[in-house]
């Protein structure tokens, strides 16, 4: 039987260590409950303003293109088809380690974000139960009062159910797994995902903490994702 010694590489590479590993993430996990728990707090000041602004526009606001287009980036179509160009472009490239080129990392992280962002937020919506804005009441002293749908209604009343914002978590996902590779971009990125948080809140489809835990989903999502899938930057 042949045996193969370890070369002096492999006797000299360093252990991974999962404890500070494990001390970021968990780390970065409380940050993002801490950051849903305060959004709650502006919950009543947000509703009044997109409440403002909605009644201030000529039409109603889901007929302006700027809002189609912001809602659009919450759905996968648009990232699929992303994805879909940068596979094409990296067609060729026959590297599949870790030198494989950032469009092709970038055309397998993408939609593995949106994806995992998008189906958590659905799984986890149930679970939460609670109603969307143009479901709930508000007090007759201005005060939100949030309404959850009874336990065995959830699974046959999926759509009515707002927290976390889907629409959120893709958005931001995608705009976390494009900087992940290309971390300039997140100047551009990011006030996009802001702005397809902003058209699920001032058309009163959720609270401003829906979108906020959704994009701590989507945030999560890419990282996780991006762990999973070794990249590197470009």
């Amino acid at each position: 039987m042949i045996t193969r010694e370890p070369t002096r590489a492999a006797l000299h590479r360093p252990a991974r260590r999962r404890g500070p590993t494990l001390l970021r993430a968990g780390v970065i996990a409380l940050a993002l409950c801490a950051l849903v728990a305060l959004s709650h707090t502006l919950d009543p000041w947000a509703y009044a303003t997109s409440t403002r602004f909605r009644s201030g526009l000529p039409k109603p606001v889901a007929l302006y293109d700027w809002y189609q287009l912001l809602r659009q980036l919450g759905s996968a179509l648009p990232w699929a088809l992303i994805s879909l160009l940068l596979l094409l472009a990296a067609a060729g490239r026959r590297s599949f380690g870790p030198n494989r080129p950032p469009a092709l990392q970038l055309a397998a992280l993408l939609p593995a974000s949106v994806i995992t962002a998008g189906v958590s937020a659905e799984l986890l919506k149930p679970i939460f139960g609670r109603l969307r804005p143009e479901d709930a009441m508000t007090a007759a002293d201005n005060q939100l009062v949030y309404k959850f749908m009874p336990v065995a209604e959830r699974l046959g009343n999926w759509s009515d159910l707002g927290i976390p914002s889907s629409h959120g978590s893709v958005s931001v996902a995608a705009a976390c797994a494009i900087a992940t590779l290309y971390p300039r971009t997140l100047l551009v990125t990011l006030p996009l995902a802001a702005g397809t948080c902003f058209t699920r809140i001032v058309n009163n489809n959720h609270y401003l903490s829906d979108t906020v835990a959704g994009a701590a989903l989507g945030l999560a999502s890419a990282l996780l994702c991006a762990r999973l899938l070794r990249t590197t930057r470009a």
